[in-house]
């Protein structure tokens, strides 16, 4: 019996790990690894068109505002305390570099860079990034299509880059296709068009920049020139006209036919200019060409005027793209960067680069619902997550507990404070004297708000008596109340010795 169920019973599946199945292909063509181990290009607009492009204005804005944007976002490293040093001190050298050969790719399909090192306090950090021309480059895979570093071929001279001090960086990679997508090639036609439209316009507005000139004279009529010359009417007038090009006046002769008409003319025929349907074309390619390259139309003004709210969510549709192409980047920043540095320098430790994100509309809420719950004591933040996330070193202040300090001592430093106020109020500057006023022991309180309360009370006590037209002595004695001094007596002792040195002993107060 048991036999007999050996032969329904299946061979339970074996998993090859790192076995890589299929083919990449590239645009459609299955075999695109030629002999030398280089990636066939299958793209079928080549750089140097790709360049042509990006002179064009509408284009060139695009990208410049999609590049711009990028380079201001704010990277930080998480990880283990040494990965995370080098990752971070390889990435400030660097950044603005990497972001500009980077986004090289977005029109070109594709980056080639080479990584140049240092040592640094005994560490291997990144020195540089070196962005090389992208004709000059062929990619290179193993036979499973995997990256295997580059060749440049430039001057007849070719060169060898490593995938170890190589970073090649593929915008949109499909198929395994490492020469990627370029961002401008959906807006190739609308650029070819537009090239061809502006010749057509400039043409046209050439033609009617200037109004047509026409001339009537008499066929068969002969006329003498100054010189006694013989010369037909019609040569006559077609020199008139050729005149009146450099000149502000023309003459004509006046004869007239029998109904009284001037045989000899000369007038401008109107111009029929439709230059407007060419504005209106052009800037219709303008819309297509920055659709093209996922800039709303708004935002760059390829589009009609629109509302407020419309113009926030065209900015929320860029941002949403500009996210997509920077998860795109960093992806490769951490795969063949910041993973490099680590594995150099601490191979059984782990770093990663991260990002804050663009959009503050949700952050905004969060933050929101945050602080309502630090206010109320719900919770507290964590000082080296906010370290991180800001890039600002941030220290945990350890608060001490309030200092039980005798009241002479407390009474002193509060009066001394009080005796700025008394001398500058009793010369009328009473509103500069309160704005200064300080009570000057916030060790002794619990907490921030409680002294600032205090303070509050003192300044309106002072503020008061001083309205009432209260005597200093009665001023003593209403602050020292109100301060909560339990020995009154000597609080009003202190304050009269300060009193003393404000005014004198000829002002009574003894």
């Amino acid at each position: 019996m048991s036999n007999l169920l050996d032969l329904f019973r299946k061979e339970k599946a074996k998993i090859v790990v790192d076995k890589e199945l299929g083919t990449v292909s590239s645009g459609g063509i299955l075999i695109n690894r030629l002999l030398d181990g280089t990636q066939y290009n299958a793209d079928d607009i080549s750089i140097k068109i790709y360049r042509k492009m990006r002179l064009d204005p509408q284009i060139s804005a695009c990208l410049n505002v999609i590049k711009f944007t990028m380079q201001k976002i704010d990277w930080y490293i998480e990880g283990d305390s040494g990965a995370k040093s080098v990752a971070e001190e390889s990435m400030k050298n660097v950044w603005n570099q990497l972001i500009r050969s980077t986004t090289k790719g977005l029109w070109a399909g594709y980056s080639p860079n080479v990584k140049v090192f240092t040592i640094n306090k005994g560490k291997i950090i990144l020195k540089k990034i070196r962005d090389l021309t992208p004709e000059t480059c062929k990619v290179k895979t193993d036979k499973n299509g995997n990256f295997n570093g580059f060749i440049q071929q430039v001057n007849g001279r070719t060169e060898y880059i490593s995938s170890q001090y190589a970073f090649w960086y593929a915008n949109q990679m499909e198929d395994g296709d490492l020469y990627g997508n370029s961002m401008i090639k959906p807006a190739y036609k609308p650029w070819y068009y537009a090239e061809l439209i502006h010749t057509f316009a400039n043409r046209y507005y050439e033609r009617f920049g200037e109004p047509v000139v026409l001339g009537r004279a008499p066929v068969g009529n002969i006329l003498e020139d100054s010189s006694g010359n013989k010369i037909d009417a019609l040569q006559q007038i077609q020199s008139t006209i050729n005149n009146l090009r450099s000149h502000s006046s023309v003459s004509i002769p006046s004869d007239t036919d029998d109904s009284g008409n001037f045989i000899y003319d000369i007038k401008y025929l109107e111009s029929q200019m439709r230059g407007v349907d060419f504005d209106v074309y052009m800037k219709r390619l303008d819309g297509e060409k920055a659709r093209a390259i996922f800039v709303p139309d708004l935002l760059l003004g390829s589009g009609n005027v629109g509302s407020y709210a419309l113009g926030l969510e065209h900015k929320a549709t860029f941002i949403t793209g500009i996210m997509g192409i920077i998860e795109d980047m960093f992806e490769y920043f951490n795969k063949y960067i910041i993973q490099q540095i680590v594995e150099l320098n601490y191979p059984t430790q782990k770093a990663v680069l991260k990002y804050t994100p663009l959009s503050r509309v949700t952050e905004d809420a969060i933050m929101g619902i945050v602080k309502d719950m630090v206010s109320s004591g719900k919770i507290s933040p964590e000082i080296q997550a906010m370290s991180d996330r800001i890039g600002i070193p941030l220290t945990k202040e350890v608060i001490s507990p309030p200092i039980a300090k005798p009241i002479k001592e407390i009474a002193k430093k509060q009066l001394d404070r009080i005796r700025n106020y008394l001398s500058k109020s009793l010369l009328n500057d009473k509103k500069e004297a309160i704005n200064n006023l300080k009570i000057g022991f916030p060790e002794a309180f619990n907490s921030e708000l409680s002294y600032i309360t205090l303070e509050n009370e003192v300044k309106e006590k002072i503020r008061s008596c001083l309205s009432a037209g209260y005597s200093l002595e009665k001023i003593i004695k209403e602050v020292g109340i109100t301060l909560g001094i339990e020995d009154r007596e000597e609080a009003r002792n202190i304050l009269r010795e300060e009193a003393k040195k404000i005014l004198g002993e000829e002002d009574g107060y003894k």
